[in-house]
């Protein structure tokens, strides 16, 4: 039942409505009239309302049977509906049923075919259940060993499997400063693993470097073919691949100019396969742009092996030595160093090198380099300036970076 109530204003008919019928109404309508005034005139606007009482409903009566619980339902309505005739309605459409069911069916095709790729490719979760193994793996403290030998593998930067793996070669050390320096040595001796100089040997060569941006291959392939002319009185061809970077086609090029090399552009692997096989350069370095083998078109990959053996763009390599480096930081970490590994496998590097020495002073890219990739150390790097900052590895510069002799393990 509803009242009509009128004021001045809004808030007075509100008023004289709950005073009217107390505070449990509900406004239906509000409207502004006119008021009529002394012989039509003197008249104004009130606003009228319309209000009526919250009467609530019923209560049900209690019932026995408790509600059934409902469960989500991620199918088709038709799955659910009740089998018995006397259930339902006589006037059920027929063709709305085989709608359902039609739906149905395709819900299941896609879910056992879910099934199927799953069952059959494996490889990204086993690929992401590795990864999370070797995060918690490099993430687990060093707990043992003594105080000193940690003081060594921290001065070091060594750690993750590798630091474990040293204090438990070095458990049975003396006590003594000395001696524990030596066995320090000993111990890394056996985890260092240097190759031959890439330049070492006069057959023609490919010389690629690759790994991630920042790392300083352009630097290094610079180096590289200073050196091979230089020193070893090579005819040089410089491939800048790294046509990503802002002017590195610039800086890569006037390295070429002051070295007076020959300067091609590939931007892609195609193009790095025709350029190898028309040039008769002694030494071809490469310089990559840091992007990922995983497109096969890109020049990261072309230098892979088993990608294009089949291709005969190929053909021209054959009588080539081959040399990829795996550029990697002095001061890299363990779990850095297994996941640069895994994203450039697929460049099937040879070796590695090691950059910016300099700028650290815990090198542990020294050892963890060769620890992730299974790779020996060929080349190391230790400053901006070309020819000189860089050299051949050896094991005896390697232990000497990492583990001085004048380091007494106990500062």
């Amino acid at each position: 039942m509803s009242n009509l109530f009128r004021g001045r204003t809004l808030t007075e008919a509100n008023e004289k409505a709950r005073a009217a019928l107390g505070d449990e109404i509900v406004m239906c309508d509000t409207r502004r009239v006119k008021r009529e005034g002394l012989a039509g005139l003197l008249g104004g606007v009130e606003y009228e309302v319309e209000v009526e009482l919250d009467v609530a409903p019923p209560l049900p009566p209690p019932s026995d049977i408790e509600p059934k619980w409902t469960a989500p339902k991620p199918f088709a309505r038709g799955v659910y509906d009740d089998d018995d005739d006397d259930l339902r309605s006589p006037h059920a459409d027929v063709s709305s049923s085989n709608s359902e069911i039609i739906g149905l069916r395709r819900e299941v095709r896609q879910m056992r075919a879910l099934l199927r790729r799953l069952s059959k490719n494996t490889t990204p979760w086993k690929q992401e259940l590795m990864m999370l193994r070797r995060a918690f793996d490099e993430s687990r403290p060093v707990a043992s060993g003594p105080a000193r030998v940690k003081r060594l593998l921290a001065q070091s930067g060594i750690d993750g499997r590798l630091a474990r793996t040293i204090i438990r070669a070095m458990r049975k050390v003396a006590d003594d400063d000395v001696d524990l320096i030596d066995a320090y040595r000993d111990v890394l001796a056996d985890r260092v693993r240097v190759g031959p100089w890439p330049l070492a040997s006069d057959e023609r060569k490919v010389i690629a470097v690759v790994g991630p941006p920042g790392v300083g291959k352009t630097t290094t392939a610079a180096k590289i073919a200073a050196r091979a002319i230089g020193e070893h009185g090579k005819s040089v061809t410089i491939i800048a691949a790294d046509t990503y970077r802002v002017a590195a086609i610039d800086q890569i090029g006037r390295y070429a100019s002051l070295l007076g090399a020959r300067l091609e552009v590939a931007e892609n692997a195609d193009e790095l396969h025709a350029i190898v096989r028309a040039v008769d350069s002694d030494v071809i370095v490469v310089d990559t742009a840091g992007r990922l083998a995983e497109d096969e078109h890109c020049v990261e990959a072309g230098l892979g092996l088993g990608r294009h053996d089949d291709d005969e763009s190929r053909t021209g390599w054959d009588h080539l030595s081959r040399h990829v480096l795996l550029c990697l930081p002095a001061a890299l970490r363990a779990a850095d160093a297994d996941q640069i590994v895994q994203r450039y496998g697929l460049s099937s590097p040879t070796s590695i090198c090691i950059t910016k020495i300099d700028l650290t002073t815990a090198p542990a890219g020294l050892v963890l380099g060769t620890a992730y990739a299974n790779l020996p150390v060929t080349t190391l790097c230790m400053g901006q300036q070309v020819p000189e900052d860089i050299a051949p590895a050896t094991a005896g510069a390697i232990l000497d970076y990492l583990a001085p002799r004048h380091s007494n393990g106990t500062s």
